[in-house]
């Protein structure tokens, strides 16, 4: 049986670079309701890509990737969508083993940082 759409449910990109993650966190999130993942990419540049085609309301994005650093990422789709944050927010979620703080170019207070 499949599940009706939510109107109001957020559309989310997850962009990770290892396949297992990318693959497991979208898996979590196709069982929420209020959740559609809109798209998967696994690198910056076709993150960069599934956004530009969908333009979700949501990116969980892995900040260690190879050629392009998720910051990076981050930086671009705000420059190209400066109403990003004033539709439903902008939220940057990532997960750390190091004792980094939090990434250092986050200052736009439109944004929403959260450690897992």
């Amino acid at each position: 049986m499949s599940r009706q759409k939510n109107v109001d449910a957020l559309d989310i990109l997850v962009v990770d670079d290892q396949p297992v993650v990318l693959e497991g966190l979208a898996a979590m999130l196709v069982e929420q309701p209020d959740i559609v993942v809109a798209g998967r990419a696994s690198c910056g540049e076709k993150a960069l890509g599934v956004w530009e085609d969908m333009r979700p309301d949501a990116v969980i994005l892995d900040l260690q990737m190879g050629r392009m650093h998720g910051m990076h990422v981050l930086k671009r789709i705000i420059e190209k969508d400066a109403r990003a944050s004033e539709r439903k927010g902008t939220a940057l979620f990532w997960a750390s083993t190091g004792s980094e703080g939090t990434p250092h170019c986050v200052r736009n207070p439109a944004i929403r940082v959260a450690r897992l």
